[in-house]
């Protein structure tokens, strides 16, 4: 089961470092781009979270799978810190959509016209899947008898 885990955990800092390429080398081209943002405090924001969000949280992901395979206490932490900031970082994008969402149900939505296509691009089920995933992650990391695997 333990090393599934570390397995899972490999597999998703892939995925995440793959699917995000991209968005990696767009933001590596940005960065030498100064001009590219309305002021300096948004790019410093800007080139914080995009390290942060593509590069180093997908290879923690990706080295926490390693430690948890080779059965280190450290791959245990890591997986454990990992987590721990994924369901933070969704339950604050939770928060704030549903807060946007009641916001927005006192406003009228716009007329749209006989036979238009409508659509709403926002779906924050990934977000509630993956947060949900992080959280239960946590819970078997955390029980006693995975613990006792790694301190032993």
């Amino acid at each position: 089961m333990i090393k599934l885990m570390g397995f899972l955990f490999i597999v998703v800092g892939l995925l995440q470092l793959i699917s995000e390429a991209k968005g990696i080398w767009l933001s590596l081209f940005l960065l030498f781009r100064l001009n590219a943002y309305p002021s300096l405090l948004g790019y410093l924001i800007f080139n914080i979270a995009f390290l942060f969000f593509l590069i180093i949280l997908p290879l923690a992901i990706l080295s926490a799978g390693i430690g948890i395979i080779k059965m280190r206490r450290w791959g245990w932490r890591l997986a454990i810190t990992v987590c721990s900031i994924t369901l933070v970082i969704k339950l604050i994008g939770a928060v704030n959509y549903a807060f946007a969402v009641y916001m927005a149900g006192n406003n009228l939505s716009p007329h749209i016209p006989a036979g238009a296509i409508a659509v709403f691009p926002i779906s924050m089920w990934y977000s509630y899947i993956y947060g949900i995933v992080s959280g239960l992650l946590i819970l078997i990391l955390t029980r006693k008898s995975t613990k006792k695997a790694f301190y032993s």
